[in-house]
Formats: structure tokens, sequence, C-alpha cells
């Protein structure tokens, strides 16, 4: 499609129920316990463990579901609690004077950029320093992860490779960047809540679709036109990560996600 054409092409050999990594049709099995790694703590946030928060707003009820807002309140206070690392941790990602990097989610992990991420301010783009890519996404340290976003119908699973103990920050980050590049379905998008012709989702995934399109390299650009509308512009014009926060059990994330920052 040309991105002035208001059309958008979908291609018709890409399995309705695309998948990412982990992203398993017949269920996630029960993670296995690991010893943990020798981490510090303070590389950690706690949060206990609670249902995802709601919200009423124009975006919940284009899109059905869960608030997007690192700063919704929690609902239930249960007391079991799981450890966020803190470069993932939406309490930091929410506030600007904490937030460990800035990410677009349209662009690869490696274009992360400062501010900070637990010291000075730092380059952009910023590359998060291997040591802290390999360290455990959550304590109690997980094998497999769930991760859900209110705009998107699909879960992102996240599971460790054979020969690692546990989900590390790199792995979150990989797996959330290819679950996004996935192309959807013209099917999959007549399923969505408020999808229709001339309706406001519409016109607001297709704005963004545009939106990307401009960034490509002109001769990468009839390529990406093939692949035609991807999950990541699902989140409209709200594709800054915003962090992870805790859901029901161990293993269930959140991803919350908000305007891009200037």
């Amino acid at each position: 499609m040309s991105s002035t054409s208001g059309r958008v092409h979908f291609p018709p050999d890409l399995n309705f129920h695309g998948r990412s990594s982990g992203d398993d049709p017949s269920g996630m099995s029960t993670p296995r316990r690991q010893t943990p790694p020798n981490v510090s703590p303070d590389l950690y946030v706690s949060m206990a463990l609670t249902p995802s928060p709601t919200r009423s707003d124009a975006s919940t009820e284009l899109f059905g579901g869960q608030s997007d807002s690192p700063t919704s309140p929690t609902t239930t206070g249960v007391p079991t609690k799981v450890a966020v690392h803190l470069t993932l941790a939406s309490v930091k990602h929410a506030d600007p004077a904490e937030r460990p990097f800035i990410w677009d989610l349209t662009t690869h992990p490696n274009n992360i950029r400062g501010p900070k991420i637990y010291g000075p301010a730092l380059p952009s783009p910023y590359i998060i320093p291997r040591e802290l890519r390999s360290q455990p996404a959550l304590t109690p340290i997980q094998t497999r992860i769930t991760i859900s976003c209110q705009r998107l119908p699909w879960k992102i699973k996240v599971e460790a490779p054979e020969d690692q103990p546990y989900v590390t920050v790199e792995h979150v980050l990989q797996s959330i960047y290819s679950f996004l590049r996935l192309s959807v379905q013209e099917a999959e998008l007549h399923s969505l809540p408020g999808w229709g012709p001339r309706s406001e989702l519409e016109t607001m995934v297709t704005e963004a679709y545009n939106l990307r399109l401009a960034h490509v390299p002109e001769a990468d650009r009839p390529r990406e036109e093939a692949r035609g509308i991807r999950r990541v512009d699902l989140l409209t014009d709200t594709t800054q990560f915003a962090g992870l926060s805790p859901g029901a059990e161990e293993d269930q994330l959140f991803m919350h996600i908000v305007p891009l920052a200037p």
C-alpha cells in the first residue's frame, strides 16, 4: 500500500495465530524453580501481585480491557509479592526522574535511549549493559513469563532457552519486540472490539501504520508495505514502553504503554 492511499495490504500466507517466542497455544506449564543467581536486591523493585488495574476513558472504551497507565492504582493488596528488575519496573518508568530509559516500541531494543539507568545521564541511543540484560527479569526467578497489554488481544509469552535457567531482561526485551513485529491479518483486525470501516480505531491504527512506514528507508519501504499492519500499530500513539507490573501470578506481568516522550 502507498502511505497516501488509505489502504492496507494483508499478506495472505501468515498464520492467523502468529506466534512470538514461547507463544504456545496449548498454554504454559508451571515454571521450574531454580537456584537464584547472585544479584543485588537493589536491582529489583518489589510489588504486590494484583489483577490488572482498570480505568474508564476513551482509549479503554476503544480497545476494551485494562489500563495502560503505569500510575494506575492496584486493587486487591494480595500479600504475595514479586520483584521486577529495575530496568523493567513500571514504578520506575512512571517517574521521569527515575525512568531507566526511553524505548519506542516501533524500534529495536538496541535503539533504547537515555536519560539514565541508575547513575549519571547516558548518551542516546543507550545500550543497556550486557551484565544488566543477562540478569533475571523477576525474582523469584521464572523460566516462563506471560505479558499482557490492554491494547493487544494476544499475550506475549517469554520462555528461557533450554540452556538458561531463567528469563532475563534481554529475553523480555527481545520477545516484546519480536511479538510486536508480527503482521496482523484482516480477520484479526475485524475481531477487535471497536473495529469497523471508518471507525475511530481503524483511523488510529492506519495513522500509526502510515507514521511508522514514513520512517522506513525508501529502499525498504515496498517490502515493509507488503507486510501490512503489524501488532505494534495497534498501540496507535502510545508506543513508549512504560514498564511492567505484576499480574495475579508470579509469572504474569502487565505491560504499560504511554505516548512517546519528545
